[in-house]
């Protein structure tokens, strides 16, 4: 009995305890970014990586795509960008915008457009023809830039110093411009979208 419980206490070796740190967690080998849980806002598990992913190559419902509205795009988060959906969707263009957390992503759907993360954004623009820029937190650069379509334009509306990196811009022949920052003009800036979109509109079916 004493022998025994002489066994049962007995700690562990080094090499058992090597080996163990050596073990690599449970699934990291096979781990699959497509199935991994995406966890946004306070640690809360959000939607799986899948859905945003899709969301980027299917780029919302057919019947929405079928009425030949151009897409736009709002990169940004705050009631800013809450207020150019509702005008995006109210003139019934095809209206995308990143979304940080799970509150934003279901806020988003609400408004009927389609939400995104920003990390999904180089693939998001290929199908966007109008992309407006609200926040320096999402800077917009060459990722982004080199996919968006040559007839894209880009509207940095987030003010000075600009959120939109203009030069690689211009080197890659994308048209950017720069326009008030819309959290204290928004009148103005949603004119200057309104302009925008009815000048690619016109391009697209002339």
């Amino acid at each position: 009995m004493l022998v025994r419980t002489a066994l049962l206490r007995e700690p562990p070796r080094r090499s058992d305890l090597r080996s163990a740190d050596l073990q690599p967690p449970i699934g990291e080998d096979r781990d699959d970014p497509w199935r991994r849980q995406l966890s946004i806002g306070h640690g809360c598990s959000g939607p799986d990586l899948a859905t945003p992913s899709i969301s980027a190559i299917n780029m919302g419902p057919e019947h929405k795509q079928a009425n030949g509205r151009i897409a736009v795009c709002v990169v940004g988060d705050g009631d800013v960008v809450v207020q150019l959906l509702e005008h995006l969707t109210d003139i019934g263009v095809r209206a995308h915008a990143t979304a940080d957390t799970i509150d934003d992503y279901i806020a988003v759907e609400h408004i009927g457009a389609v939400p995104h993360r920003f990390e999904d954004m180089p693939a998001v623009a290929a199908g966007i023809d109008l992309l407006i820029s609200t926040s320096f937190s999402r800077p917009i650069g060459a990722t982004v830039l080199a996919r968006l379509p040559e007839s894209a334009v880009v509207i940095d509306l987030a003010g000075p110093p600009g959120s939109v990196d203009f030069e690689v811009a211009q080197r890659l022949a994308r048209r950017a411009i720069w326009k008030p920052p819309v959290d204290r003009h928004f009148d103005a800036s949603w004119r200057s979208v309104v302009d925008q979109i009815e000048t690619l509109e016109a391009s697209k079916s002339g």
